[in-house]
């Protein structure tokens, strides 16, 4: 996993950014001790791991945030592994999302999307946690 303070490329650092300020805005978050992007695929989504100091008793101190590009959405996981995990996460909650039907959403679209990013997460070796092609 690459520390988030020695990432220099510009659109690793926004999703990082966009991560940080997602997660501080849940009441549970109290401060980001530090970060790391754990996986990245260019223009498509990231996933990083959080150390946090959190405010309540039952919040885990270790979260893995997806920030999705298209369509834009993020999600939290606390009880996620390693990234593909988180990534599994993501999945599942945008699936749970689209059967509550969101309104003038293409929802074949991004269900054709998440099929493709499950394979894709499917074909990735778990013992390579290193940065995705880009």
């Amino acid at each position: 996993m690459v520390p988030l303070d020695t990432i220099r490329d510009p659109e690793i650092a926004a999703s990082a950014e966009q991560a940080v300020d997602f997660i501080r805005s849940f009441g549970w978050c109290g401060k980001v001790h530090g970060g790391y992007l754990a996986h990245w695929r260019s223009s498509t989504f990231a996933v990083f791991k959080f150390h946090i100091g959190p405010t309540r008793p039952s919040a885990k101190d270790t979260v893995w945030v997806v920030v999705n590009h298209s369509p834009r959405a993020c999600s939290v996981c606390d009880c996620a592994e390693d990234w593909q995990d988180a990534l599994k996460d993501f999945i599942w909650e945008m699936q749970r999302w689209l059967k509550s039907d969101p309104g003038n959403i293409d929802t074949g679209r991004i269900e054709s999307y998440l099929k493709n990013l499950r394979d894709d997460l499917l074909s990735t070796a778990p013992s390579d946690p290193s940065l995705g092609s880009g």
